[in-house]
């Protein structure tokens, strides 16, 4: 194998999503959580977006994801001793009614099957989402948690996408050298920033660009101009069939 390990993102790579539809919904289920617990939904969802992006900024090698999430969120108006429980059922409950908006990418199924056990896979998801959240989504596009060696969570990283230091804190995590990881995703702006440690990157060109309903940068969404700069940046770019060959002669 050419590679140690093998980082891959979730969505739009090893799933298929409509973020725009995604992210309208997943706040919409919010707000209506909240409104049981606060006569101020829309600003319980606004804070929620502003505590994640504060996640995303947040450079401390100390406080896990999670951690910096609960100490913005929380203060005097948003008590951690309420909102903590609510977002432990959230996740448990209303989150699951998301499953139909996730679509199973065969392809990308059968290509983790055939690299599974040759090297070390990471789902190299932005570390945004509960282990729960990103075990469902992960449950709906039809792998198993058993078929990664590591899976990002904001209970385990201290760093989000784009930040170098996540890919670094997950090659550390699977005890392999930078330069000896692939990386692959849909997102030249979350993803080909591990080239900055000299990991190899294959940039998946098959997202049609679209505008989020989105006021974060916690989570972006590819545009038609990204696609183009991820073309001239990655050490590899194609399609699912491109991807197939090239892991396949790395095999």
């Amino acid at each position: 194998m050419t590679w140690d390990a093998i980082l891959f993102d979730m969505d739009g790579t090893l799933i298929d999503v409509d973020m725009k539809k995604f992210l309208h919904d997943y706040f919409g289920l919010w707000q209506r959580v909240a409104a049981k617990h606060t006569s101020e939904p829309a600003e319980f969802v606004k804070r929620l977006i502003w505590a994640t992006d504060k996640m995303t900024e947040s450079t401390d090698e100390k406080l896990t994801n999670e951690e910096v999430f609960w100490q913005a969120f929380a203060n005097e108006d948003w008590p951690l001793n309420i909102y903590k429980p609510v977002a432990d059922e959230f996740y448990d409950n209303e989150f699951l009614q998301l499953g139909h908006l996730i679509n199973q990418r065969p392809e990308m199924l059968e290509l983790v099957k055939l690299v599974k056990g040759k090297t070390k896979l990471a789902l190299a998801t932005n570390a945004v989402f509960p282990r729960k959240a990103i075990l469902s989504r992960l449950k709906w596009g039809g792998y198993n948690s058993e078929d990664f060696d590591f899976i990002a969570c904001y209970e385990e990283m201290h760093y989000c996408k784009p930040r170098p230091q996540y890919f670094l804190e997950i090659a550390n995590l699977l005890g392999v050298e930078p330069t000896k990881c692939l990386v692959v995703g849909d997102d030249p702006q979350l993803d080909l920033v591990a080239r900055k440690l000299g990991m190899t990157t294959f940039f998946l060109d098959v997202a049609e660009g679209q505008n989020a309903e989105w006021d974060g940068e916690a989570i972006h969404v590819v545009t038609e101009e990204d696609r183009q700069k991820g073309r001239e940046v990655a050490d590899h770019h194609g399609d699912l069939n491109d991807l197939r060959e090239y892991l396949l002669a790395g095999i």
